[in-house]
């Protein structure tokens, strides 16, 4: 931690990319039912997430749609069970959106990625300075494939994912699938049931 910051490092992370696939919203109407809806959605997405002590890196609503981004294995909230829990909270992000009536399709991937503070300081680049917390690698771009290619509601985990939460986790392994960026298949697993939850996990969920 320097200068107000983390250090950039290489640090292994679990990434979240979260869709939200019937949410439709008309900028140029401004609607407050709209902005209403938003809200309680981000609100109910991100008490999951935090209960499993991860971060919100981003999240995004314009003409393309809606997605949040989150990150498990940020400094200072790593776990070593950050993939299960990542897992388990798609799984409950999943649930919770179906009872307010929002289809979700989500990709989940494990893997190295720089994480730490890009951009200028305020001292440094003028009043219009500005920071902030990246986290950039092809487990972050994977992730956003995987999401894309998760028609009908699913979650879509990679390999890595599926290797580092099966213990507390069953999974469907899926056929392989030709993603952007790849240049061959991936092999690709969809979760479908908690077997059971780390020490960790049981005392975070009472």
């Amino acid at each position: 931690y320097e200068g107000g910051g983390f250090l950039g490092e290489l640090r292994t992370v679990t990434v979240l990319f979260i869709q939200l696939r019937t949410l439709e919203v008309d900028f140029k109407t401004k609607s407050e039912e709209a902005i209403h809806l938003i809200q309680k959605l981000l609100v109910a997405m991100q008490q999951i997430i935090l209960k499993y002590e991860g971060f919100i890196r981003q999240f995004v609503v314009d003409d393309k749609g809606s997605v949040l981004i989150a990150v498990f294995g940020c400094p200072g909230s790593a776990h070593e069970d950050d993939p299960s829990r990542a897992v388990t909270v798609a799984q409950m992000i999943q649930k919770k959106l179906l009872e307010l009536n929002q289809m979700s399709s989500i990709g989940v991937t494990t893997g190295n990625a720089f994480c730490g503070m890009v951009g200028q300081t305020t001292i440094e680049a003028g009043a219009g300075g500005r920071r902030d917390y990246a986290i950039v690698g092809d487990v972050v771009n994977l992730s956003a494939r995987l999401m894309s290619k998760a028609v009908g509601g699913a979650i879509l985990c990679d390999e890595a994912t599926y290797t580092n939460s099966k213990h507390s986790i069953q999974f469907n392994k899926l056929k392989e699938m030709t993603v952007k960026g790849k240049s061959q298949p991936i092999q690709v697993y969809q979760p479908i049931s908690l077997v059971g939850m780390t020490r960790d996990q049981k005392a975070i969920s009472r």
